[in-house]
């Protein structure tokens, strides 16, 4: 509601939708077993940073992750457990942010 009602609104809604698109596009073409979210991994997130935003800014890099980082928050009660998946956690620290 409160992305909807702000001035920038339709340019971050296009922005996510950037992002969650090139992200899906990777997945298909370098982790084609990675189909549903209980299979995704950090080490998949940071091999898509590296593959896709090597030498970006920090800020570059945290912006393309929001979508899967705020995805898996939503998801993690509902597919990862601690036992399959670590501690998997719903945050992701990207080397370089403070």
């Amino acid at each position: 509601m409160a992305l909807s009602n702000a001035s920038r609104g339709a340019k971050s809604k296009s922005d996510w939708n950037y992002y969650v698109d090139r992200f899906i596009d990777w997945l298909a073409k370098n982790r084609k077993t990675c189909t549903h979210w209980h299979l995704l991994t950090r080490q998949i997130v940071r091999d898509y940073l590296v593959s896709v935003f090597d030498g970006r800014s920090a800020t570059t890099r945290r912006l393309a992750t929001q979508p899967i980082v705020q995805t898996a928050g939503y998801m993690w009660p509902r597919v990862w457990t601690a036992e399959r998946h670590g501690a998997v956690g719903y945050g992701l620290q990207i080397e370089g942010d403070s």
